[in-house]
């Protein structure tokens, strides 16, 4: 239903996410960017910018990271504001998805017959992550000098979305 409403070319990717997106890019002539959904306190967020590069185990691409700054409520503002569907988990208690071995539904949510509200419906913001278990988070500076590189670069901006499945949509620049 996405894939067709927002147009997007689907792939799907088994358990090596480094190995679908280096096909990714090596089938790309030009660096490439992936917009992506990254929030500062995010487990791997570390020190990203609005413009990061790519982890040093991963391929060569450029993250944009326009909702870095962006509250856990403003996140479900801007979904509902704009009826943008959203993975299915979120409505069945969880407020942070990571691997398997580290999530689960957060106790904040818990009601007293021990069902679980939706994400949405959490008030303390703060309290996101308290159903993950998180790890240090990696330095990702990059230097002014490497971002203007890389954007000057960039000829084509990509949608990666990390789930299930690995959604993408192009706009070629003009």
């Amino acid at each position: 239903e996405t894939v067709s409403a927002f147009q997007l070319d689907m792939r799907v990717c088994g358990a090596d996410v480094r190995e679908e997106l280096a096909t990714i890019v090596s089938e790309r002539p030009q660096q490439i960017s992936f917009v992506l959904g990254t929030r500062k306190g995010d487990p791997n967020c570390g020190t990203q910018g609005a413009f990061a590069p790519s982890s040093a185990y991963m391929p060569k691409f450029m993250r944009v990271n326009p909702i870095l700054n962006w509250s856990f409520g403003s996140v479900w503002t801007f979904l509902s504001m704009f009826s943008i569907p959203y993975c299915k988990l979120y409505d069945e208690g969880y407020t942070s998805l990571g691997r398997k071995d580290n999530t689960a539904k957060n106790p904040a949510l818990r009601k007293e017959d021990g069902s679980y509200a939706p994400a949405q419906a959490l008030r303390d913001f703060s309290m996101e992550r308290a159903g993950r278990e998180s790890k240090p988070s990696k330095d990702m500076t990059m230097t002014p000098e490497e971002t203007s590189r890389m954007l000057s670069e960039a000829r084509e901006v990509s949608l990666l979305i990390v789930g299930d499945e690995v959604l993408e949509g192009k706009v070629e620049e003009t």
